[in-house]
């Protein structure tokens, strides 16, 4: 499916791709249409032009995509015939592409999702950039026992390029309205979706960047599980040093509410992994490109990844999560954690996770106020048909200081630990050591 919104976008971008190699002549412009030279930088993808015109003010070109939706299936295609319609402005050129999908000469399932015509319009300057807006018309489609439906839905591709460069995608972003998803009794619905990055767009590579994923709601309703999250954020970044790599990233929710547990308010989680060393980390990106991209079953390229995965932790790296925060019940918490794991050869998954505990090295200081222990404490004790009482909670509060994990401050509870290979220290033992 990722392969054939790829393909849907590609031609969405087409014509983007074609006048954004070279705006500078319009002789540059017919001889992108005529020599079609953009199907051989796209994987999967074969456009043929024809009619080509282009006067002062604007012009027009008929165009004929095949795209391959998956490349274990080279006899599954997608054919699309479309027309450009081109016009000169200030800032450069406005293009309205309209197109639709051959169903006749398309082999592919996936042909048969869209039924009417497709629409996109770009706008390319004159320095090279580009930025095409597509509508995607909803949509609903079944396979393996399992019901997309989605409402109409928006895509955007921005393209850069200069004089005698590639042409490269700098983004790609989506917005669903809608989406639902049907499987036998499990029902789930996401709202207002959008995914935004600049990463994988354009080569195999590890590169700098950044992957944004939103959704204003996500609720699953049946009769074993009903429950969901509001506001949910997830953000992932990746900076390339000279000789390592940095991730930060974050996953925030206004609301989460699930079965057995409180109703979770202000939920933000942070993430961030330092000097993770560049070579281990692009050889494993290499070969997750090959296994996305290979005709085997998955299971045959797990032990390839596996070893690749170790081959990063082998050589250690730094770690810390800090402003972590959640609030139940009117109570609130935060947490923060700095550390590392330290380097040490492992053979395998299970050898590795043996030796974790001797390899860590972490500082966590964590802060909760009444409220907050007073909520988690009775959503387990209402199994039981009990709760915590005002005198409990003071009680158990004054344990934690006299046991010296923590530091009372007014209402709130300061903890701290430190793991060093295997050892801990909690509270005062760490204020005398």
């Amino acid at each position: 499916m990722s392969k054939l919104m790829w393909g849907i976008g590609s031609l969405a971008v087409l014509s983007a791709a074609v006048v954004g190699g070279n705006l500078y002549a319009d002789k540059s412009l017919a001889q992108f249409y005529t020599q079609n030279n953009w199907s051989a930088a796209v994987q999967d993808v074969d456009v043929k032009y024809s009619n080509y015109q282009m006067g002062l003010m604007g012009g027009t070109v008929d165009w004929v995509l095949t795209l391959k939706t998956d490349p274990c299936k080279p006899k599954e295609v997608i054919v699309l015939k479309g027309t450009d319609q081109i016009q000169r402005g200030l800032i450069g050129y406005n293009i309205n592409s309209n197109f639709k999908i051959v169903q006749q000469q398309s082999t592919s399932e996936y042909a048969k999702l869209f039924g009417t015509g497709l629409t996109a319009k770009t706008l390319v300057n004159w320095i090279g950039q580009s930025k095409t807006d597509l509508q995607i018309p909803a949509f609903k489609t079944t396979a393996q026992g399992a019901t997309v439906q989605a409402d109409a839905s928006q895509l955007q591709i921005r393209i850069n390029s200069l004089p005698g460069q590639a042409t490269k995608v700098s983004e790609l972003s989506i917005h669903l309205p809608v989406v639902r998803l049907s499987e036998g009794p499990m029902q789930t619905m996401v709202q207002n979706f959008s995914m935004k990055t600049n990463q994988g767009l354009n080569q195999k590579n590890l590169e700098n960047g950044f992957v944004e994923i939103q959704a204003g709601s996500i609720k699953r309703l049946d009769q074993k599980f009903s429950g969901g999250m509001r506001g949910m954020q997830l953000r992932w970044e990746t900076e390339l040093n000279k000789h390592d790599v940095d991730f930060e990233g974050y996953l925030k929710a206004d609301e989460m509410d699930f079965p057995g547990s409180p109703v979770t308010k202000d939920f933000a989680l942070n993430l961030a992994l330092h000097k993770v060393n560049l070579d281990k980390v692009r050889a494993f990106s290499e070969l997750l490109h090959q296994v996305e991209n290979s005709c085997d079953a998955v299971g045959e390229s797990s032990e390839e990844m596996t070893q690749a995965f170790l081959a990063i932790a082998s050589q250690g790296f730094d770690f810390e999560s800090k402003d972590n925060s959640i609030s139940i019940g009117g109570g609130k918490a935060s947490a923060n954690v700095v550390g590392k794991v330290m380097p040490g050869h492992h053979a395998s998954m299970e050898s590795f996770i043996k030796m974790v505990p001797s390899l860590l090295d972490f500082q966590a200081d964590l802060s909760f106020d009444k409220n907050m222990m007073t909520a988690i404490m009775n959503n387990f004790l209402q199994l039981q048909g009990k709760s915590l009482s005002g005198q409990e909670a003071e009680a158990m509060f004054a344990g934690f200081e006299t046991s010296g994990q923590g530091k009372r401050d007014g209402n709130n509870m300061v903890m701290s630990m430190q793991y060093k290979f295997g050892q801990k220290l909690f509270g005062q033992a760490i204020q005398k050591k």
